[in-house]
């Protein structure tokens, strides 16, 4: 079941019986392949995961024995409370109007942490980067601009001397979504702590207590993602007014 383009897959929606046969309502999810085979219109395909559909309007009833299994489509819709799509793992985010050919993409206003930048976003062979606002901007549209080094925050391999490493590692990590990290928007807690953590070490004093102003969630949060931080170039935010790094 991997290759998503000679795959129809739909939602169930209702299901009835008539003597032996049995007959599913179902609505269509399109993948790229098939957007481009009906000409979908309004936003370019290319925007669109090797793994990721697109639900629509289009309905249909279909006798039970056409289907063959089932799979898990998970939806992405940029909330903090967003799960981590495991790479090789189903997802929609945008709906295909099939009554008019017309291919919706998510509104910027109902976007949790949208990309600044170009506004599109492929997590195949995009990477973002976030900072503690929620600012998302494409690494490549950061290069393009050749962003400063972030100064708000020093750039070192180690804590200064007496500042735990781990509130160090927190306040220092670059955020990252797409490519190498599967697909994951729900890093508000991570974010949190990052904030906590650089806003803790403008007055940190060797010695005291760190973990109530970061917030023991938060903490816990950051030791069970690693796989969102560590990109270690890191940029100044390109957003006008915010003072913190990507």
């Amino acid at each position: 079941m991997n290759d998503v383009g000679t795959l129809w897959v739909a939602e169930i929606k209702d299901i009835r019986a008539n003597g032996k046969m049995h007959w599913i309502r179902v609505k269509w999810l399109y993948s790229e392949a098939h957007l481009l085979e009906v000409g979908a219109t309004s936003m370019p395909t290319s925007g669109l995961a090797t793994l990721e559909l697109c639900k629509s309007d289009h309905c249909d009833w279909i006798d039970s024995r056409c289907i063959e299994d089932s799979i898990e489509v998970a939806l992405l819709d940029f909330s903090s409370r967003q799960k981590w799509i495991e790479p090789g793992k189903f997802f929609h985010r945008h709906v295909f109007n099939a009554t008019k050919g017309y291919l919706r993409k998510l509104e910027r206003r109902q976007v949790f942490g949208a990309p600044n930048c170009c506004g599109t976003h492929n997590p195949d062979s995009q990477l973002l980067r976030l900072c503690a606002n929620k600012h998302m901007s494409h690494d490549e549209c950061l290069q393009r601009k050749q962003a400063r080094l972030a100064n708000n925050v020093p750039i070192l391999s180690d804590p200064p001397p007496g500042v735990p490493s781990l509130l160090w590692n927190i306040a220092k990590s670059a955020m990252v979504s797409g490519v190498l990290n599967g697909v994951d928007y729900g890093v508000d807690g991570l974010l949190t702590a990052r904030l906590r953590a650089a806003e803790c070490l403008k007055s940190y004093l060797p010695g005291t207590g760190w973990e109530d102003c970061v917030g023991e969630k938060e903490v816990k949060y950051f030791e069970q993602n690693t796989h969102l931080t560590g990109i270690p170039i890191r940029y100044e935010c390109p957003t006008e007014g915010c003072p913190y790094a990507l």
